[in-house]
């Protein structure tokens, strides 16, 4: 079967036109079933029937992601006849696609006159079915679980808490609800992620499907307090700042995020403090992109991010994060943002943060010693993609893949290979192409806490 992507910019569209067709409606055209039901961990079947007087010769499916404004097209097998039968599978373990979130899905049939069927659109959930899923859920969470319903019904708490606090704070209300997936055993939640996945993960978010997959045990009420608030912060400030022409600078995304968890940085204030003593504090400009992928470097970019975020705080207070959130929301850049908001630029920021700390300046690094192994023990997951993108533990280390999927009028986009996950910082641009072209998915995915 060959797979196409194709990412069209419907640039006519801003211009207030309309894009040209020449499809003629099928009248003629009926479907009698029109069917979609998981296959984990392979993905999702789509079923459908159709005849015509007129043979058909093409079936696509077309199907977007949660909310997300990207369209997939998938071409099915189909031999010319007035009567077809067809059953196309969908591997989303290519081009990985997280189970969890709801698909809206259409398809378009052309018979051999070019006569175009476009059918109803319909939405299917794509899920990890070897379980009975129960769920509930508040305002703007659902909570789906195997545990307690009492243990649910906290985590759900917990986040619908988290979001109503931010909004209140900072005005940055969600504009879809968030679905949480939660996982008693480990191995079960490591056959969800990504194939090439690293064994470390715990949990995984991603901001643009409004999607968290977790691995949380009944009763640990601790990691609830971690993870949960983390995970809804970057999930709210994904939302509340999404722009074609921007992303956050990690310290702004992490720190705010370390800022609402509860536990796992009790050693973020002795960690800065050592930073000061020995002249080894990152920048504000170091901070903004791609944390270090060693864990102490990495436990030092969490707590340095908290610490700016909490200077932020103490001396603009909330309508100064609430104004920084807004300048980002309108697509201003790092320093644009940061000016508009507290009236400094990003230089700015790190002479007065380092002020504040007493910091007499940079000093060359110690005598490096050989590394030592990476203890996974002291992590939770964060950041706002691997943000999707993923992220480093904000209790501790995680490694992240960090994403942030630009906006365009329309598009559509085919499945491609899945690519190895990579560490580093990357985004696309809107592209106007044919063929393969990978796309950027905003998730994070987190190592456990122990």
């Amino acid at each position: 079967m060959k797979v196409f992507r194709i990412l069209i910019l419907v640039v006519v569209a801003a211009l207030g036109c309309h894009w040209p067709t020449t499809h003629v409606a099928a009248e003629g055209i009926d479907v009698s079933q029109d069917i979609a039901h998981s296959t984990f961990p392979t993905g999702m079947t789509f079923d459908l029937t159709a005849t015509s007087p007129v043979p058909i010769v093409k079936a696509e499916l077309l199907y977007t992601e949660a909310n997300l404004e990207t369209l997939n097209l998938q071409n099915a097998p189909v031999e010319p006849a007035t009567s077809i039968a067809v059953q196309l599978p969908i591997d989303f373990r290519v081009n990985y696609t997280p189970p969890g979130i709801d698909l809206n899905y259409h398809w378009r049939l052309t018979d051999a006159d070019g006569n175009v069927l476009e059918t109803d659109p319909k939405m299917a959930t794509w899920e990890d079915n070897r379980f009975e899923w129960k769920s509930t859920s508040t305002d703007m969470v659902t909570v789906n679980y195997q545990a307690s319903k009492s243990f649910a019904k906290k985590i759900a708490q917990t986040a619908q808490d988290t979001i109503d606090q931010l909004t209140a704070d900072y005005g940055a209300a969600p504009h879809f609800p968030i679905e949480i997936w939660v996982y008693q055993n480990r191995s079960d939640f490591l056959d969800i992620l990504a194939p090439n996945h690293e064994p470390w993960i715990g949990d995984a978010a991603f901001p643009d499907l409004q999607l968290i997959l977790a691995n949380i045990s009944d009763g640990d009420d601790a990691e609830i307090g971690r993870v949960i608030p983390h995970e809804i912060s970057h999930q709210m400030l994904h939302q509340a700042t999404e722009s074609p022409f921007t992303s956050l600078p990690l310290w702004f995304d992490e720190g705010l995020a370390v800022y609402n968890q509860v536990g796992g940085k009790s050693d973020f204030p002795d960690l800065v403090a050592e930073a000061v003593k020995t002249g080894q504090l990152m920048s504000v400009e170091a901070l903004k992109g791609q944390f270090p992928l060693d864990n102490a470097g990495q436990r030092q970019a969490y707590a340095e991010s908290l610490s700016i975020v909490q200077f932020v705080l103490d001396k603009w207070g909330n309508d100064g994060v609430a104004a920084m959130i807004k300048a980002y929301a309108s697509g201003a850049s790092d320093d644009e943002a940061l000016m508009t908001a507290i009236g400094v630029d990003t230089s700015g920021l790190d002479a007065l943060w380092k002020q504040s700390l007493n910091y007499q300046g940079d000093k060359p690094p110690p005598t490096a010693t050989a590394a030592g192994s990476i203890d996974f023990n002291q992590i939770l997951g964060a950041g706002t993609s691997l943000l999707v993108v993923g992220s480093a533990g904000a209790a501790g280390i995680g490694m992240i893949r960090r994403n942030r999927r630009e906006r365009a009028p329309a598009r559509v986009r085919g499945p491609v290979e899945l690519n190895s996950y990579s560490v580093q910082d990357a985004e696309t641009t809107p592209v106007i192409s044919s063929g393969e072209h990978r796309t950027a998915m905003n998730g994070e995915w987190h190592a456990p806490a122990h």
